[in-house]
């Protein structure tokens, strides 16, 4: 869980295609530019607000990054969503 996407310097296009906005639902975008959204957990049902750090820090249970852990996601859960993620970042190094 330890390692990072680098989100803050990645293109707005690659965030939002990122692996993990598969597991919650977009309900509406806002704040005009950037990358923030409305979503909804389709884990635990709650409904947050923020970018892709925001959901992957809700489904890989990380503190300190402004939003509760899911409480619904389990340990295999999270380990499964870092193969995904490792995967995504494999396939982008070779393109």
């Amino acid at each position: 869980m330890s390692s990072t996407t680098g989100a803050s310097s990645a293109p707005k296009t690659m965030e939002e295609g990122s692996v993990l906005w598969k597991f919650v639902t977009k309900l509406n975008k806002f704040g005009g530019k950037g990358g923030n959204f409305k979503w909804k957990c389709n884990y635990c049902g709650v409904t947050k607000n923020g970018s892709y750090t925001r959901v992957k820090a809700h489904l890989l249970k990380v503190t300190g990054e402004g939003v509760a852990a899911c409480e619904t996601v389990t340990s295999t859960d999270v380990a499964q969503f870092c193969r995904l993620m490792e995967e995504e970042k494999a396939k982008a190094e070779q393109s």
